[in-house]
């Protein structure tokens, strides 16, 4: 799996912590070092501007005060019955075959 790292539009390596594993140190490292180093050199977009962060805190505040219940599933699959059950869009969710 790749991310694409604007403003180069590059396709680099992306990685993830799961409960599969997590990047070692040295990944960790190079990817602290390429963030240290854009924000030396002011490439700001990997950081978010402090007004969509300030826009961000009432709709997320709530949530992270709120007790919401987070819902295991199994790896591979589109989640939870749970979640299927409380959000459900008109029709149904349309998940797509995965070969």
């Amino acid at each position: 799996m790749g991310a694409l790292i604007p403003p180069l539009l590059i396709s680099r390596p992306a990685y993830c912590a799961t409960s599969a594993g997590i990047t070692t140190a040295r990944q960790l490292l190079k990817q602290s070092e390429r963030l240290l180093g854009d924000a030396i050199d002011g490439n700001s977009t990997a950081f978010a501007r402090e007004d969509y962060v300030e826009e961000a805190w009432p709709i997320i505040d709530p949530v992270l005060k709120g007790g919401t219940p987070v819902y295991e599933y199994e790896p591979n699959t589109w989640g939870s019955g749970e979640v299927n059950q409380r959000v459900s869009p008109s029709g149904g969710w349309q998940n797509p075959v995965i070969n």
